[in-house]
């Protein structure tokens, strides 16, 4: 990095890969590559570069791995190009690993605003998460059945409104790993 004189960015493509044909179950892969500006005359320069189901320059200087070889939304590889956007631009390297969740974060919220607009494909990525991990909600996505059994759970257990119980409660609330659910996990 250090014989580069312009920055350099980062491409990356999260791959969900299916643990084994019958099972449900799919892993997360990070593919990282740097951005590398097409060649003029190159048959990739025609290409749009935003599209999220196409691979990017960048992954054609090497063997393509495995899971990327086939369709963009195949059976048991499902893929996504994260694009540039106005509010989620290629990151600069070098970045940290807190950085790099952030991005991803980001491009997750920008695949979730494009949801549905059907002639870009940016929101595969949302309906690809949300496909595969139905129960992986964030904590404001929280759907009101579990809001209101932990509320009667809470209730069970003398837990009433804040004024009757100790500040300590409102701290284990927040470093507890672990809540009452339907499943009893």
């Amino acid at each position: 990095m250090a014989v580069v004189k312009t920055a350099m960015h980062l491409r990356v493509i999260v791959n969900f890969v299916k643990v084994h044909q019958s099972s449900n179950d799919w892993h997360v892969i990070l593919y990282m590559t740097i951005d590398h500006p097409v060649p003029e005359g190159h048959r990739y320069k025609e290409r749009s570069t935003n599209d999220p189901a196409l691979l990017p320059y960048s992954y054609t200087l090497s063997p393509t791995p495995v899971f990327l070889r086939e369709s963009a939304d195949g059976p048991l590889s499902k893929w996504y190009s994260v694009p540039a956007s106005a509010q989620n631009p290629y990151p600069a390297l070098p970045m940290s690993f807190p950085d790099l969740a952030t991005y991803l974060m980001n491009a997750l919220e920008d695949s979730r605003r494009a949801i549905s607009d059907r002639s870009s494909g940016n929101g595969r990525l949302a309906k690809a998460v949300d496909l595969l991990y139905p129960n992986q909600r964030g904590a404001d996505d929280e759907p009101e059945e579990r809001r209101g059994l932990t509320d009667r759970v809470r209730g069970l257990f003398g837990r009433g409104n804040r004024a009757n119980r100790p500040a300590n409660d409102d701290r284990s609330a927040l470093v507890t790993p672990f809540f009452a659910d339907d499943f009893g996990r």
